[in-house]
């Protein structure tokens, strides 16, 4: 089939998942921000990945379609695709870092229209295992699309500290979660970065039991004060405009179920956009 511009079941360990008892418990922890956190700067962060694989299908978004409708069945023809071209690359137990570049055509606008980077990554990230990977990364550009994998690497010297960080208590699945987020963006001063591209990085700071890739898109959907968002619906942000997107995990045991956030973001410019 040519090129073509619900998460399938991850092939590697399942993280333990709580009893519904302790699940609606969790859910019914008050939000606590505990704001802006200083022990972020200790968060590890991972090196891109070597180990280019160019792709012969066209990366998918997530799809919430019914099953069988064409984009679910697309989405899993790439996924079988990607697993077939990393599946030698990613053995033993991890933890791994994994890169996809998609390609779009030239007239194509990469930073509008709706294709999120996050929602390219969610479902290549748990079909493969999310809980393998401690950082995930993704880019658009124009021209082919690849994958790139291997071994998670500590970054020694990652660019600079974090420009906002912060540590949250309660359940992520509740809409306080991200108000509390957003609201403490506001808080902190952040304004709309520069109209155009943008590169977003993210440490995401979590006790060993979780699916962090789970955390992605309520995160993301809380970065309006940040990214710009639609008027009366601030749950909804212009993300398509991020067109470099870095994910890094920090496992913490200490963390329990609270979530460490840390986020740095730079606006790209013609010469700076991914290639």
């Amino acid at each position: 089939m040519p090129l073509e511009h619900s998460a399938s079941p991850g092939r590697g360990q399942v993280p333990k998942r709580p009893t519904p008892a302790a699940a609606a418990e969790l859910a019914s922890w008050p939000i606590t921000v505990v704001g802006r956190d200083g022990d972020d700067a200790m968060m590890v962060v991972y090196r891109r990945p070597g180990n280019r694989v160019w792709l012969t299908w066209a990366p998918q978004l997530a799809s919430w379609d019914r099953t069988g409708a064409p984009s679910q069945l697309r989405l899993a023809q790439f996924l079988a695709h990607a697993d077939a071209s990393t599946s030698a690359l990613l053995t033993g137990d991890g933890p791994f870092a994994v890169e996809l570049t998609v390609g779009l055509p030239d007239g194509t606008a990469l930073d509008t229209d709706g294709r999120d980077l996050d929602n390219y990554l969610y479902p290549l990230a748990q079909h493969l295992g999310a809980t393998r990977f401690a950082a995930v990364f993704g880019r658009k550009t124009r021209g082919r699309s690849w994958l790139a994998t291997g071994p998670a690497v500590p970054d020694t010297k990652p660019a600079t500290a974090p420009r906002f960080t912060a540590r949250l208590t309660g359940s992520y699945v509740r809409p306080e979660w991200k108000r509390a987020l957003r609201d403490l963006l506001i808080r902190d001063g952040v304004t709309p970065a520069p109209a155009g591209p943008l590169a977003l990085h993210v440490t995401i700071g979590t006790g060993p039991a979780r699916n962090w890739a789970n955390l992605w898109k309520p995160l993301i959907d809380s970065l309006g004060p940040l990214l710009g968002e639609h008027p009366g619906r601030p749950f909804h942000p212009h993300d398509d405009r991020i067109v470099d997107l870095s994910l890094h995990h920090h496992i913490d045991a200490a963390l329990g179920y609270d979530v460490q956030v840390g986020l740095r973001w730079a606006p790209l410019t013609a010469t700076t956009v991914p290639s």
